[in-house]
């Protein structure tokens, strides 16, 4: 028999660790070792495998039942409560626990409900404590009938909607609403298309964060975490200012229940040998496109939506916001100076109107819209500098069989030589366009002397 392998999160306090891990929606943590050390992770695990054995097995109840979730809301709290009398009461308890357990299945409703009541916190009209007013609540409402139009399925299809029409208006862009689809996708799948959000609560609330603490343990990206739970709030907060603003959770927006993204990822940037063979194995428009991508930390839509107003035609400099944040009140105009290959390549391919780069048939470089609700995106730059450049130059062995390297690693490969400057790493977040750096140097799209001898130095690192 293969052995089983040991998965376990870790965390840090101070110079000490402890074990974290879930298992049937509940989560156990160990003691605390000085160290992530071999022995302590096998101690860590057979204390887990212990403690793993009293958790019980939920029963098997059926979708199909019309009070499948006043049972699956019942069953999870009456495992909890076996577990903690196991732990803190006696056999004798646990056992009535248990017992419930295997009868909820097929526990007649008017049973079923006292019992939702009793684990909610209220029997015989008597409540426990204040702190579950929010689950009796919910308990009450359970024997109402549901509205079949705030069932998750029904609301997200809306939330989608609004969405939708905010991209159209140009709101927000159809990356960002493609992003949220996707998203609300997956929240209204965890739900269930058919439960009905009147029966949101704090629970529901503890319960989604639960779920996506243990997607990270089992692998989710935290920064994917991240952008599911915001958007999750948002999507319960609409829900609730749209039809019931009474059942706004209260600790939707408690910092308890707080996610952040990565801090880091892992850049992946181009040598400087990868560069000098780009550059000299392009066309002289892919080369400026790469120059511009070097020189000014553009990405494909910053190229693609680059005004010729925006452009100094005489002094060779662009001045503009990036494009991804050109719409927020944080946004500020940087002022590039341009180096003389770019500028001389910008002066041959770019328009003196309008947008400065274009397709032969006046099409946008990259363009997004929406088709049959969901986004079609062309990226041409991404597409001719994959197809016709990255390719031939694997196919001809000047570049790694393996090398996966994006248009978008230009970027990240000045602002990582920027950082490991001594001398000018203070502007490598200038040179990112982040509007709380550029905020702070107040800059409404005069030149920066300091600023534009670090752009020189940039480009002396690419020959240029």
């Amino acid at each position: 028999m293969a052995q089983e392998k040991i998965k376990m999160s870790v965390e840090k306090h101070g110079t000490k660790i402890r074990y974290r891990k879930m298992f049937r929606g509940k989560s156990w943590v160990s003691a605390v070792y000085p160290s992530d050390s071999r022995e302590s992770k096998r101690e860590a695990w057979q204390a887990f495998k212990t403690w793993r054995e009293t958790v019980p097995v939920a029963p098997v109840i059926k979708p199909s039942d019309p009070d499948f979730k006043v049972r699956e809301m019942v069953s999870s709290k009456v495992a909890s409560l076996a577990v903690h009398a196991d732990l803190t009461a006696g056999d004798d308890e646990a056992v009535v626990f248990k017992q419930l357990l295997k009868q909820l299945p097929s526990m007649a409703p008017n049973h079923l409900y006292q019992l939702a009541a009793l684990v909610n916190g209220e029997y015989n009209g008597q409540r426990f404590s204040p702190v579950i007013d929010d689950r009796i609540r919910v308990a009450e409402r359970m024997t109402q009938d549901d509205d079949p139009k705030k069932t998750a399925g029904v609301q997200g299809e809306n939330f989608i909607q609004l969405y939708r029409t905010k991209a159209q208006i140009g709101e927000i862009s159809i990356g960002r609403y493609s992003e949220i689809q996707s998203l609300i996708n997956r929240i209204v799948a965890w739900f269930g298309p058919e439960t009905s959000l009147q029966r949101i609560s704090q629970e529901t609330v503890k319960d989604f964060y639960q779920h996506l603490a243990g997607e990270i343990e089992e692998g989710m990206n935290r920064t994917s975490a991240y952008k599911t739970w915001t958007v999750f709030k948002s999507f319960i907060e609409h829900f609730c200012e749209e039809n019931a603003p009474d059942l706004l959770p209260a600790n939707l927006r408690s910092r308890k229940y707080s996610l952040s993204p990565n801090e880091t990822g892992n850049p992946n940037p181009f040598t400087k040998n990868e560069i000098q063979i780009l550059l000299e194995n392009s066309n002289d428009r892919m080369k400026l496109f790469i120059l511009m991508a070097l020189n000014c930390g553009m990405y494909q839509g910053d190229i693609s939506d680059l005004k010729a107003s925006e452009v100094d035609w005489k002094k060779g400099r662009i001045i503009r916001p990036r494009s991804k944040i050109k719409k927020r009140k944080t946004a500020v105009k940087i002022n590039w100076k341009l180096w003389p290959e770019t500028f001389r390549l910008l002066q041959q391919f770019g328009a003196r109107e309008g947008r400065v780069f274009s397709n032969a048939n006046g099409t946008e470089l990259v363009r997004s819209r929406i088709v049959n609700g969901k986004e079609k995106k062309v990226d041409n730059i991404r597409t001719a500098f994959q197809n016709r450049l990255i390719v031939p130059l694997i196919e001809k062995g000047k570049l790694p069989k393996d090398f996966k390297k994006t248009f978008k690693e230009l970027r990240k490969t000045s602002a990582n030589i920027l950082e490991k400057s001594k001398e000018h790493a203070e502007f490598y977040e200038m040179y990112l366009d982040h509007s709380a750096v550029a905020k702070r140097h107040y800059l409404t799209g005069e030149p920066v002397p300091r600023f534009d001898k670090a752009i020189e130095w940039l480009g002396k690192q690419f020959g240029q």
